[in-house]
């Protein structure tokens, strides 16, 4: 995650109408404290211009911190890079199919993983706690259902989820297996 990240995300979990701020931003703040903090070099600040100046050209859309992210993946030789901006999927599947070919992880395939490994109906506990914080995951874990679903129904909503996102970035989207690998 980007050092800079740390400090818009804390800022916005004040202003998006979570039920709990306080208990979002402590746990934000134990995730930052999991995480390593990357800043890019200039070569990659560079490099994240070029992109970003490549999809106004495309007419794509692509924040600065998602083409920042995507430099510092290309130059450093990442193996993964995980992202809730679809857009900015999007942008970099058409801006970089071949140098990003499977190191790209939308949030539903992480949410794929880690289901697998807590349970569905403990993740959808988290999700549902502030099922403000992504409309997606809130949909697919069902949370405005009382009582008990079916891992059926979430792993279909996910992967129709994600076959939307394929019709468009397949190429740079990693698989269930290598993901599942990265993430043991």
């Amino acid at each position: 995650m980007l050092g800079v990240a740390a400090f818009v995300i804390r800022r916005k979990l004040g202003k998006i109408g979570l039920q709990d701020p306080a208990a979002a931003e402590a746990a934000f703040i134990r995730l930052c404290d999991a995480l390593s903090l990357v800043e890019p070099t200039e070569e990659e600040l560079d490099t994240a211009a070029a992109l970003e100046e490549a999809a106004n050209r495309a007419d794509l859309q692509f924040d600065t911190g998602e083409s920042q992210l995507a430099a510092i993946l290309l130059h450093r030789g990442a193996a993964l890079l995980a992202t809730g901006d679809k857009r900015a999927i999007v942008a970099l599947a058409a801006l970089a199919p071949d140098e990003l070919a499977g190191r790209i992880a939308p949030l539903e395939a992480l949410l794929r993983q880690i289901a697998a490994r807590i349970g569905i109906e403990q993740l959808r506990a988290h999700i549902c706690s502030e099922p403000g914080a992504d409309r997606s995951a809130a949909i697919c874990f069902a949370c405005h259902r009382r009582g008990a679903i079916l891992a059926a129904e979430v792993e279909a909503c996910l992967a129709s989820y994600l076959g939307d996102l394929a019709k468009a970035a397949e190429p740079i989207l990693i698989d269930d297996a290598a993901l599942s690998a990265l993430a043991a």
